[in-house]
């Protein structure tokens, strides 16, 4: 196997958030550092499993760092059990998948952004192993230039040897940093070669997680009310489609959400469009203010009523959130 590396590692100093909470600033913290990325190439590689992966070597050799089978790649895949070998393909097949899929934010970074470290690579290649179990993988794949007949479909058992598996580095965007590169890559192919139109009456937007399982505004109508006063529309981003959330944030130059996978979309917003994430206090999170960071947006934060957790803890990550309406009112008077 050989690594071909493409994109060094570095620290960047990014801006604290504007707003009335301090103690984000905290939390959040100022600087981060970025991990270098490459393309690992593995001669008569193997691909097994159907919920992130473990890519295997012809040794036999679990590749940790560039599989997301859990638990069974950290020990030895039941596969192993197997007397035989999957036929071999004799073809270039590339690894887009991640655990985290199914998520429309983690599968934007740890699967759609890595495209862009397979093309620099300059390897051809001639079949992706992915996943299309939603309407929007299938969507932006599509406009990614990678259709139906060069897709190999994640199954359960999926088990396969390549010629050269080709594997991008993951981004591992559960840890909540994200690299530049990845931002301007997605937005380049999906915003700027579209030449995506903008909807007009949606200028300031609230996007709603009434209809989501968790993290949900517990004061919503109070929270609308004040926002209607203030010229915003309230939008479900489940009701669109990619291309339908792509105009929506290019549309619009002020917009608000509490954190969720919807705000990937700011990838396609406008250089200065003004940003307010709101969080609840036990659960505050980078990747939105990182986004806003490279693409120069304006960007706020407002934490929700409750106790400040000054860690990343999973137990609140799915925590509702009650905005303070006279903290957001003053907020709303600023913009």
């Amino acid at each position: 196997m050989w690594e071909i590396p493409l994109v060094n590692e570095k620290k960047i100093v990014i801006p604290y958030p504007k707003g009335p909470n301090p103690d984000v600033n905290y939390i959040l913290g100022g600087l981060k550092h970025i991990p270098h990325y490459s393309v690992t190439v593995i001669p008569n590689g193997r691909f097994w499993g159907g919920l992130g992966g473990a890519v295997i070597g012809k040794d036999n050799r679990v590749f940790k760092e560039l599989s997301h089978e859990v638990p069974q790649a950290s020990c030895c895949p039941p596969i192993f059990k197997t007397t035989s070998l999957p036929k071999m393909e004799n073809k270039n097949i590339a690894i887009l998948h991640c655990f985290f899929g199914f998520n429309y934010y983690h599968w934007m970074f740890d699967v759609a952004a890595r495209l862009d470290l397979i093309r620099k690579s300059h390897i051809p290649i001639d079949m992706y192993v992915t996943s299309c179990a939603f309407p929007f993988q299938d969507e932006i794949l599509t406009h990614l230039g990678v259709p139906l007949e060069k897709r190999i479909t994640i199954t359960p058992h999926l088990y396969i040897q390549a010629n050269q598996l080709v594997v991008p580095s993951f981004i591992h965007s559960y840890t909540g940093t994200i690299p530049e590169w990845a931002v301007h890559f997605l937005r380049e192919e999906l915003l700027v070669k579209r030449n995506v139109k903008k909807r007009v009456g949606y200028e300031r937007i609230y996007i709603s997680r009434a209809h989501a399982s968790h993290r949900k505004i517990t004061n919503e109508e109070e929270v609308v009310n004040l926002l209607q006063k203030h010229g915003f529309k309230r939008v479900f981003l489940e009701d669109e489609s990619v291309a339908g959330k792509i105009e929506l944030f290019h549309s619009a130059n002020v917009i608000l959400s509490s954190h969720g996978a919807g705000l990937t979309n700011l990838l396609f917003c406008n250089s200065g469009t003004k940003i307010v994430e709101l969080f609840s206090p036990g659960w505050i999170f980078p990747c939105y203010r990182m986004i806003s960071f490279y693409l120069g947006l304006d960007y706020y934060c407002l934490t929700g009523e409750g106790t400040y957790s000054y860690r990343v803890d999973l137990r609140k990550a799915s925590d509702d959130i009650t905005v303070n309406i006279g903290g957001l009112s003053k907020l709303l008077e600023s913009l």
